[in-house]
């Protein structure tokens, strides 16, 4: 890997923090080794990239990495990084919008619930072929597994993830390294709708919608 390009969708990103991550389970170090990173924009592309040589390696998702092994690509490791995603606000836009950012918080666990839902799966696969540009139903049916086992059904903040990061990013932006990450989490919405029981109403599948 020395001297290699890597692609990410974007630089400072979560594609890039959990890059750093895949590289550091590899005991490779980007100044060490000299790996360069290169912005493409979306998973699809990166996949591109690499199908082009455009870019020598990549981390993505496995519905990724199983296409690609398909084509003849080689899977270095595979490993699960710390939380990566989550819905992200200034603490005085909560305060003054709180509605608004529960009703938003509410939309992602319905969707959620949506995909996840057995009834659901022949229009979830098909938006899945159509996103991520795969036609092989082997290949989207395992990445439709992937999520329903692991997704989080109750979406609390995770608190250790954020630790991970704050490493990562603390090489690049040293001030990173004063944030006690504790403070940065807000589980009151999340909580409301736990014990309010919005989140077991939407995942009840025997509901009619």
């Amino acid at each position: 890997m020395v001297g290699k390009s890597v692609g990410v969708t974007n630089l400072g990103g979560t594609s890039w923090l959990v890059t750093v991550l895949g590289l550091e389970h590899l005991k490779l170090d980007p100044a060490q080794h000299q790996i360069r990173f290169r912005a493409l924009g979306s998973y699809p592309v990166i996949v591109q990239g690499l199908e082009n040589r455009v870019i020598d390696a990549a981390v993505v998702d496995r519905v990724f990495s199983r296409h690609l092994a398909q084509k003849g690509f080689k899977v270095l490791g595979e490993f699960n990084p710390a939380s990566a995603a989550g819905l992200v606000v200034t603490g005085k836009y909560l305060e003054e919008n709180f509605l608004a950012a529960e009703n938003v918080v509410k939309g992602v666990i319905e969707g959620q619930a949506y995909v996840t839902n057995p009834a659901n799966k022949p229009s979830v696969l098909k938006m899945f072929r159509d996103r991520l540009k795969i036609n092989d139903p082997a290949i989207i049916e395992s990445g439709y597994e992937d999520i329903v086992g692991e997704h989080k059904r109750e979406p609390y903040p995770n608190v250790d993830g954020l630790r991970v990061f704050q490493r990562i990013m603390k090489s690049q932006s040293p001030e990173v390294a004063q944030v006690r990450v504790e403070e940065l989490v807000d589980e009151r919405i999340v909580r409301k709708l736990d014990t309010g029981g919005f989140i077991a109403k939407v995942y009840d599948y025997s509901v009619s919608r």
